[in-house]
């Protein structure tokens, strides 16, 4: 809201909600994808689709925002179930 110029580029500053003040939580960012994940000393829990709830990409996002202690989520497809991976951090 307050930054000009470079290194902020155009799309990054439209991102920044008016009157944030600077302060807010950005929009997911897709760092990786394939078979990759974290390592597991960081896994924080392991949430698996069920016939009572689906496991959607947003559901997993939801789970690590909700979670103060979740910096990275990993959804995808393991041993034939949707899966949420929640982890602390990530050096993958």
């Amino acid at each position: 809201e307050r930054w000009e110029g470079a290194p902020l580029a155009t799309n990054a500053k439209e991102a920044i909600p008016v009157g944030s003040g600077n302060r807010f939580v950005p929009e997911p960012l897709e760092l990786v994808t394939g078979q990759f994940v974290c390592n597991m000393e960081f896994l924080l829990d392991v949430e698996f689709e069920t016939e009572a709830e689906t496991m959607e990409h947003k559901v997993c996002e939801s789970r690590c925002r909700d979670n103060p202690g979740c910096g990275f989520f990993w959804h995808g497809t393991q041993h034939e179930a949707t899966t949420c991976r929640l982890y602390s951090n990530c050096t993958a």
